[in-house]
Order: C-alpha cells, then sequence, then structure tokens
C-alpha cells in the first residue's frame, strides 16, 4: 500500500501489542523499526536515526519508555513521540513519566486510535 513513508521506532515488551502495532502502521504505509525493549529500541535509533517518531510503551525492560525518549531527544529533539500504556495518563504523570511534548494513547487501542494518534504527531512536524 502506498502511504506516507515516515519512518516509526515502535517498542513494546508485549509481543502481541508490538506485532499487532507493527502489523497496523506497516499497513498503512509507515516505515516500522520495532523492538521489545527500551535499550533495544535505542540500539535502532542509533543505528537508524532518521527515524520520524517513536512510538513506546511507558514500562518496559532496560530503558523505561520515558528514558527511551530522553536519550532519543538528546541526539535528536525534533524526533515526535507516543508512549502507550494500560496506565491512565493521570497514573503516567503522578509517576513522573509524563512528558509535555509526547502524546499519549491508552491500552488496549483500535487500529484507528494508533492511527489517528501517529497522524496527529506527524502533523505536529
Amino acid at each position: 500500500m502506498a502511504g506516507p513513508q515516515e519512518t516509526i521506532l515502535l517498542a513494546d515488551d508485549e509481543p502481541i501489542v508490538l506485532g499487532i502495532a507493527k502489523t497496523i502502521l506497516k499497513r498503512n504505509g509507515y516505515r516500522v523499526l520495532s523492538a521489545e525493549d527500551g535499550q533495544k529500541a535505542l540500539e535502532l535509533f542509533q543505528q537508524e536515526p532518521s527515524v520520524d517518531l517513536v512510538l513506546t510503551d511507558v514500562v518496559m525492560p532496560q530503558l523505561t519508555g520515558p528514558q527511551l525518549v530522553h536519550c532519543i531527544h538528546s541526539i535528536n529533539a525534533d524526533v515526535r513521540c507516543i508512549y502507550m500504556s494500560g496506565y491512565t495518563h493521570e497514573q503516567i504523570n503522578e509517576k513522573g513519566a509524563g512528558d509535555p511534548g509526547c502524546d499519549y494513547l491508552r491500552k488496549p487501542f483500535t487500529a484507528d486510535m494508533l492511527l489517528a494518534a501517529v497522524r496527529r504527531q506527524l502533523a505536529n512536524c
């Protein structure tokens, strides 16, 4: 399918979420780099810094989503981000993991919700 062609770095330690999100994004024309934890996602970013958007779970082993985004923003502050979590936005903020520059997608989400969040963030570039 022809589509937007932006590159999305996807990080989630839940294989089902990772697989479903990757499939949805690829079917809608996005180039997807995927990793099962924050450290692997950072390594992918370092190899492929042309990422347009980071779509990451908040709680993961190795590096959390906020830690991953912080590391990426120290390299390229223009990379957009979306946090995914089963926690509410308020719970994430209470834990000190909120980031005003990042969008938030509550799990479970539908394909339409995922695509709308991605389009919204990429439109802000």
